[in-house]
Parts: C-alpha cells; sequence; structure tokens
C-alpha cells in the first residue's frame, strides 16, 4: 500500500490504465514520489519538493525521459511536460516543453488550437485528464490530476504562495530566465491578438479571483487568463430579462467594434449565447485588459499629492476627449462617463495612460432616448421636460457635459461634495455646474452649456484647446464652437428647486476662495493663447435691474440672428447627423 501524501504536495497524477500504471509507477526513481491519492489510489505528487535541480518558485515538476519524473518511452523527449507556476499570478500550469505540441491533449478546455499557444492554466478543484505521448507510435500515457481533498481552492493558493516564496529564497541558478513579464510586455502579449483573423477570442475562459468593483451592470473580478497566465478583469453578468440580454448583447457588439487607444480593449466573453431562450440563467464573463485603478481610486488616494493629480487631469481631459471624438464619428454615446468608468495604467516614464471602459449603457444617438447614467454626471438633455428643463436630443455631446462634471471633480476649489448631490435633485447639480464654470474653467465653459446644440463636441474641443490633436473626425468638419451669448440659462423650476448655499456651494463663499489665475485646471502643463485669455466669468446678479435686462436681451437677439445667418450661409452642419 502506498504511504501518505507528503505534505507539499499539492495534487496527484493518477494513472487511468493498467500499461501506465505499471510504466510510471513501478519506475524506480518515481518510487520517492509515489502515494496515495485522494481517490485512495497510489498514484504520483506533484508539488515543490519534486524538482531534482533548484529551479526556483517558477517549477513544481518535469516528467520527461530523463528528468524529475520519468515516463519511460522512444518518443518522450527529455523533458516532455512541466507543471510550473506563473510568476506574477502564481497560476497553476501545464506547460509543453516537448517541439512536438499535439503529442499532449488535457481536457477539459485543452489548449489553443488557433495559435501557437503551448500551456494551459490548472483551476484547483477542477478534474483534468491528460494524454502524454504520440499516439501513432506507441500507447500514451493517461492521467487524472486529483486534488488533494484537505485542500480546497483557496488553500492550494496559499500553499502555492508559500511554495514559490521558499523556493525562490533557495535560489535560482543562472542558467534559468528569471525576468519576470513587464506591464509592457502583458499588454503587447493581448494588443499583438487583438487584430487577427486566426486568433478568435483573445480570452476563452478565466478563473475568477478577487472581486474588484461593480460596472453598470454585474461585478467586476480580478482573474487569470487560462490560456496566457496573465491577470485580466472579468466582468460576470447574469441577464435578469430580456431588456438586460439585450444591453448585454449590445456591450459586447459594441466593444467587438471599437479600437481606439483610450478605450478599454475587448478581449472576448464566454457564456453567452443571443439565440439562448434561457439565457437570463446563465452567468456571462466579458473579459477586458486589467488596468491599475480607476479615475475615483487616484482622486481619492491619499498617496498621490495635488501635483500629480493635477498632471492625471491635465492628461485625462485630453485623453478622454479623443476617446469621446472617435465614439462620435461613429454616432455613439457612452451616456455613462464618470471617474468610476475611466480607467489608468501608469507608464513606465510615471506619465498616465486613461482608457474609458463599460460600455453597458452606450447606444447610437439614434436609438438614445432613455433616463441613463449616474445622475450627477448627466447632462441637462437626460433630464429633459423635468425641473423645468427644455426638451432636447440624446447625442453624443452628452457625454462631453459628463466629462465636464468628471473635471470639476478633481478639483478642491470646485467644493465637490459628492453626497450631498447624490441625495439632492438634479438642479442642484445644475447649480453646482453654473457656478463653478464660471470661476474656475473658463477655457472649457463651453463643455458645460445646458443646450446641447450649442455645446461644444469633444472634436471643437481638441481643436479649441489642443489644435487638433488627437482627432478622428476629419478636421475640415469641425465647425468653430457658436459663440457663448446664444445660451441663455434657463430658469429652473418645480418645489424641488433648491436653495443653492443650504447645499454648500455658496457662491459669495467661493468667489473668496478662487484661485490663482496662474493656475490653469485642466491645462495647467501648456494652456493655448486662446484659452488662456479668456477673462473669468462672474456669476450674474440676479437683481439686475429690468433696463440692463432688456439691454442685455436685445444684444443676445442680435448675436443669434448673426449666428444664424452664418450658419445659412455656410449649409448644414456636417456633425449634425439630423440635419443631412
Amino acid at each position: 500500500m502506498a504511504r501518505p501524501a507528503h505534505p507539499d504536495t499539492l495534487f496527484h497524477l493518477e494513472p487511468e490504465d493498467d500499461s501506465t500504471r505499471a510504466a510510471v509507477l513501478r519506475h524506480p526513481r518515481n518510487a520517492p514520489f509515489i502515494s496515495t491519492s485522494s481517490e485512495g489510489k497510489p498514484a504520483v505528487e506533484i508539488g515543490y519538493h519534486v524538482c531534482s535541480r533548484p529551479c526556483g518558485g517558477q517549477v513544481l515538476a518535469r516528467l520527461g525521459s530523463d528528468t524529475d519524473l520519468i515516463l519511460p518511452g522512444k518518443t518522450i523527449s527529455k523533458i516532455h511536460i512541466a507543471f510550473e507556476v506563473h510568476p506574477v499570478t502564481h497560476a497553476i500550469l501545464i506547460s509543453v516543453r516537448t517541439t512536438n505540441r499535439k503529442s499532449v491533449q488535457v481536457s477539459p478546455w485543452g489548449f489553443r488550437q488557433d495559435g501557437e499557444f503551448r500551456q494551459l492554466v490548472l483551476i484547483p478543484g477542477t478534474r483534468y485528464k491528460i494524454v502524454v505521448g504520440d499516439q501513432n507510435y506507441a500507447r500514451p500515457f493517461r492521467f487524472s490530476i486529483r486534488w488533494r481533498l484537505d485542500l480546497p481552492a483557496p488553500a492550494v493558493q496559499l500553499a502555492v504562495d508559500g511554495g514559490f516564496k521558499a523556493a525562490e529564497a533557495r535560489g535560482r541558478p543562472n542558467y534559468l530566465n528569471t525576468d519576470d513579464p513587464t506591464k509592457l510586455e502583458i499588454g503587447s502579449y493581448y494588443v499583438t491578438r487583438l487584430p487577427s483573423g486566426v486568433v478568435g477570442n483573445c480570452v476563452r475562459f478565466a478563473e475568477l479571483g478577487n472581486r474588484l468593483g461593480a460596472g453598470t451592470y454585474g461585478q467586476v473580478y480580478q482573474s487569470i487568463d487560462i490560456d496566457s497566465s496573465l491577470y485580466i478583469a472579468a466582468k460576470v453578468v447574469e441577464p435578469n430579462g430580456e431588456r438586460e440580454i439585450q444591453n448585454l448583447h449590445r456591450e459586447i457588439k459594441t466593444l467587438q467594434e471599437l479600437s481606439h487607444p483610450n478605450i478599454i480593449e475587448f478581449l472576448g466573453y464566454a457564456g453567452f449565447d443571443p439565440t439562448d431562450q434561457d439565457q437570463h440563467r446563465q452567468k456571462v464573463h466579458i473579459y477586458m485588459p486589467l488596468r491599475d485603478g480607476s479615475l475615483r481610486k487616484l482622486r481619492d488616494s491619499d498617496d498621490v499629492d495635488q501635483d500629480q493629480k493635477m498632471a492625471a487631469l491635465n492628461n485625462m481631459t485630453y485623453q478622454m476627449l479623443c476617446a469621446l471624438d472617435y465614439l462620435s464619428s461613429k454616432g455613439l454615446c457612452h451616456r455613462d462617463v464618470k471617474p468610476d468608468n475611466i480607467l489608468f495604467d501608469i507608464n513606465e516614464d510615471q506619465t498616465f495612460k486613461f482608457q474609458l471602459a463599460d460600455f453597458g449603457l452606450a447606444k447610437h444617438q439614434a436609438h438614445a432616448q432613455t433616463m441613463c447614467g449616474t445622475k450627477i454626471y448627466s447632462a441637462p438633455e437626460v433630464h429633459s421636460g423635468n425641473y423645468g428643463l427644455p426638451t432636447y436630443k440624446q447625442s453624443p455631446k452628452m457625454d462631453v457635459w459628463s466629462l465636464y462634471v468628471t473635471m470639476l471633480t478633481m478639483m478642491p476649489e470646485a467644493n465637490f461634495h459628492e453626497e450631498t448631490l447624490v441625495h439632492s435633485p438634479y438642479p442642484t447639480t445644475l447649480a453646482f455646474v453654473r457656478h463653478n464654470v464660471a470661476i474656475l474653467t473658463p477655457g472649457f465653459s463651453p463643455m458645460a452649456r445646458e443646450n446641447p446644440d450649442l455645446r461644444a463636441s469633444a472634436a471643437q474641443m481638441l481643436v479649441k484647446i489642443y489644435g487638433g490633436k488627437g482627432l478622428t473626425t476629419q478636421r475640415r468638419r469641425v465647425r468653430d464652437i457658436p459663440p457663448e451669448a446664444l445660451e441663455l440659462t434657463p430658469a429652473i423650476t418645480g418645489p424641488s428647486t433648491p436653495t443653492v448655499p443650504a447645499t454648500g456651494y455658496d457662491i459669495a463663499q467661493q468667489q473668496s476662495t478662487m484661485p490663482s489665475t496662474s493656475y490653469y485646471y485642466g491645462l495647467a502643463a501648456a494652456p493655448s493663447a486662446e484659452s488662456s485669455q479668456l477673462p473669468v466669468r462672474r456669476p450674474v446678479d440676479a437683481d439686475m435691474v429690468p433696463s440692463v435686462m432688456a439691454a442685455r436681451e436685445r444684444e443676445l437677439e442680435r448675436e443669434r440672428e448673426r449666428w444664424s445667418n452664418l450658419r445659412s450661409r455656410q449649409g448644414p452642419d456636417p456633425m449634425d447627423i439630423d440635419d443631412l
């Protein structure tokens, strides 16, 4: 009878047929590693104690004709397969070391056939079957993986973590490649596969790990790609009803069609079949790259100083305008731009790269009509007809408004109180935006116009502030931003109209704490000549005498007429699909 398992054993390779048992279990070099599996049968141990050479933490055991564990046979290479641990994710892998990749078969999942994939992540608790050897020339070796019953999946991971650390402490030999994959290498692994017609979904399936947060629909988890063994993010959605199935289908279809450096890459999905009548009972995984965090995390971090946050604000504003212009060029509205949905990575040169994520609410502008998004970041047209607001069509410009509010949340002088705004009616948010656009960001004020017909598009802001850099829209199709005098701020009505000072946005108090004009928000690095010369706007005196109000109204009417004549001479606006 076989002895009990060594305490460092993670799992057993249990022979499946008599020929495998005879060849493997009776070989004298395998004898020290034969013990009783969780099924009560003699089997081969796999763990950090098996490797005969100081291979560091990346190797558990190797199998072949002349290595740690012996597989006697003429078609078996010196090292045919290896059980390894990924240096970053600590995922357990089976890796093919022989040149004949097809001589190793694993189920379930198996190695990918649409590329030169030679490894597979082994998920603790899953029963795998492994076949080793060329079946055309000799009888292959057949094994089942038996995980230790006293080591549930979390305990297996703890054992791997501890074993990896101990093996690393014993030292690595010079002949091993000890370089861990860098963030750049990990990113290039997926980016080089995105446009390929050979590879299907970049990610077939992933093992879920720690929960990272929640998206519009579903939860987001740190996960491990079973093919690459790299960390990715997996959004897990369990559709409940026909509407959520349609939203999920739209999100997947939208992500598949997008390709822009400032929009999160789509790596694939699993578990979704739009023809399945019982789809609402299934859990669907949507796979994306794992980023360092969200803009909210960056904003709220005590480990990042204010100068770094302002540098991030500069980068974020430009990069998100680029992303929104790209979406607008496709007629798409994201409809939920906010700090939680803007992800970032810190590059090797310590600069920030931002990407827009979570397209669960994205729609083509022709179909964007419903209430959507997060209230405090939503544009006035989302609330058309309420609070005395005019009725406007939803368009990609709604995302420009949301980006502007997101910018304000990064500015301490804006006195952004999220809890106050979340629990207050929408007019409170309007009061917050109206005040801050007047004193903090004059150069970006066209983004915060309440009339979307007069609001600047992302393309117009890229031209105004950044000289057209980063445009997707053709430069010749970008019209000038309408004059500010064309917009009259509508009065907010209804019983829910707030008293602004009561919400913490006391205009007089904030005027006394206006930032120095030497620090220009959103453009601190290099303000353009046009934006830096704009005067700081002051709030309009609510007690302005009637004669002055009448004169102002006449001036605005003349400006509207001039702009209308200009538009009639220029023809239809190429940026306005409805006018074509």
